[in-house]
């Protein structure tokens, strides 16, 4: 039974560590095909819909910034206190 249980752990860790980078690819690609054009139209946006990360699990926070390390827009999921600081820092 242990032998069983240690193999279907194992399983089960190997699964989660291919699944959450995939996640996070597909949610990447999207929110950059999301992104991209709005930042095209208008870099001045404040209208980034970041918030649209909290329909996955997977992400606490994420940040996007300008190419001068300019933050443009946040997230943070509800509930927690992440602080996010200018890249290269």
């Amino acid at each position: 039974m242990s032998l069983a249980f240690a193999g279907f752990y194992l399983y089960d860790v190997r699964q989660f560590n291919t699944e959450v980078p995939s996640r996070l690819e597909k949610t990447q690609q999207l929110m950059v095909s999301n992104l991209v054009p709005l930042l095209e139209q208008n870099p001045e946006t404040t209208d980034l819909q970041l918030y649209l990360l909290g329909v996955d699990d997977l992400i606490a926070v994420a940040a996007l910034y300008a190419s001068d390390g300019k933050v443009l827009a946040i997230y943070i999921r509800p509930g927690l206190n992440e602080k996010f600081a200018s890249p290269g820092r």
